[in-house]
């Protein structure tokens, strides 16, 4: 949507000529810094000119609370998650690619959100458009109302999950893998066995219950407490009924079978423990990686939740 054709327009050059030449007297801060800012000024107004940027909507503001920055970038607005960025990238704390990303970033988040609100405009004038818009008001009353017109609000005070997955009576199954039982090294001689085969597994009836909450917690950047959105789990519990081994190709089939038959019952609470803790982990890399963007882009979850930080309740340590 930010082609290059705006960069060959003389307009555009004039623009960003004349700001160039504004920021000029700044001369204790070396080129590379103005070049960074310029290509995000460039960026900026390429959004802007394609209504993408616009000071009041989707967390564009004001211009940045540096100065020196705000003289460069022309005074235009910045939204919170770049103005944090600027910050980071002033104290040194990211490198200039760093910044040129959370720009990028933020202006893709924009372009997203002027996309929605161009698709919502066109449905409302077709639908404006309709014959059924003319009919009397005490037609439409009596008529039922659209899986569309029905909206719920997100409201994390009432309740705070973004997630709740509930799945129950899974079956897996995992034929013909390979298998070696033997002492441990330090511990075996040549007469205890060792036995080798193949086996199938069957686990019956899998229960999962995952839910996921928004929170506001709060992290430290350049000596200040910054609240910040945060997902973290609320409730996981994964359950078992029954696991059943069989195993062939041993040489003592029979005997191996039998033990196994007899451990039934401690395989199966092994393998639920197993089973939860790793998707516990799993979980757990996956929201620390949403997280960590979600701390320098917190526009982007608030957005999508249409929610303020003010909305959050503060996160609690369930143990």
């Amino acid at each position: 949507m930010l082609g290059s054709e705006e960069h060959d327009s003389p307009s555009d050059v004039s623009v960003i000529d004349s700001t160039v030449q504004h920021v000029d007297p700044i001369s204790k801060f070396d080129d590379a810094e103005s070049s960074v800012l310029d290509h995000i000024r460039i960026l900026l107004l390429n959004a802007q000119r394609h209504g993408c940027w616009q000071e009041g909507i989707g967390g564009v503001h004001q211009p940045p609370t540096d100065r020196y920055v705000a003289t460069v970038l022309g005074g235009l607005p910045v939204s919170s998650v770049l103005n944090c960025g600027i910050d980071l990238w002033r104290n040194l704390e990211i490198d200039d690619d760093e910044l040129i990303e959370i720009a990028v970033r933020d202006v893709s988040y924009q372009i997203q959100l002027k996309s929605e609100r161009d698709t919502m405009e066109e449905e409302k004038e077709t639908r404006d458009d309709s014959p059924q818009s003319s009919r009397p008001q005490r037609h439409a009353r009596n008529s039922h109302p659209s899986e569309r017109q029905i909206h719920h609000r997100f409201n994390p005070r009432a309740d705070p999950s973004v997630l709740y997955l509930e799945i129950q009576n899974l079956t897996f199954n995992l034929q013909k893998f390979l298998f070696r039982i033997e002492k441990q090294e330090d511990r075996r001689t040549i007469f205890d066995p060792v036995f080798e085969g193949s086996g199938s597994l069957m686990v019956q009836n899998v229960s999962i219950k995952l839910r996921v909450e928004c929170v506001k917690d709060y992290v430290k950047q350049m000596g200040r407490k910054r609240a910040v959105p945060l997902l973290q789990i609320r409730e996981l519990n994964v359950q078992l009924e029954k696991v059943k081994l069989t195993v062939k190709d041993t040489g003592a089939d029979w005997l191996l079978n039998k033990v196994v038959k007899t451990f039934e019952g401690n395989i199966t609470q092994i393998l639920a423990t197993n089973l939860n803790e790793q998707v516990r982990i799993q979980l757990q890399l996956a929201l620390e990686n949403l997280n960590g963007y979600f701390a320098i882009n917190p526009a982007v979850i608030l957005g999508i939740l249409d929610i303020s930080l003010d909305d959050l309740e503060d996160k609690v340590a369930w143990v």
